[in-house]
């Protein structure tokens, strides 16, 4: 049964690395030239290390800053078949491939319409 929740994991895992990793266009976004409406918007942004969000990430991301592979899990605090999956996998993820400096694991929270409190 273990076995078939790290292969679901495993699954998931690759078919949203393999999303992610998808180029969205030819040119990098360091090629925009000057006065294009992406050299704009690129240069507007403020940077992640001077904002909340890099804060945040770093409550929600553990691993190694080394490690070249994400682990993205999208999951409801509340929900309970959510908990009940983390429970019975995550500890297992995070010694063998956490710790041991193998991937990142990043947690995003999607509130599910299941419960009174998710939006």
């Amino acid at each position: 049964m273990k076995s078939i929740r790290l292969y679901s994991c495993a699954a998931v895992f690759a078919a949203l690395s393999s999303a992610a990793c998808t180029p969205t266009s030819g040119k990098p976004a360091a090629e925009a030239k000057a006065g294009t409406p992406q050299a704009a918007a690129a240069t507007a942004t403020p940077s992640l290390t001077d904002s909340l969000v890099a804060r945040a990430d770093r409550g929600r991301i553990e691993g190694s800053a080394d490690a070249k592979v994400w682990l993205v899990i999208v999951s409801d605090f509340q929900c309970p078949y959510c908990k009940q999956s983390h429970d019975s996998t995550f500890e297992q993820i995070r010694k063998e491939y956490v710790r041991t400096g193998k991937i990142k694991v990043a947690y995003v929270n999607f509130p599910l319409n299941s419960h009174q409190n998710a939006w």
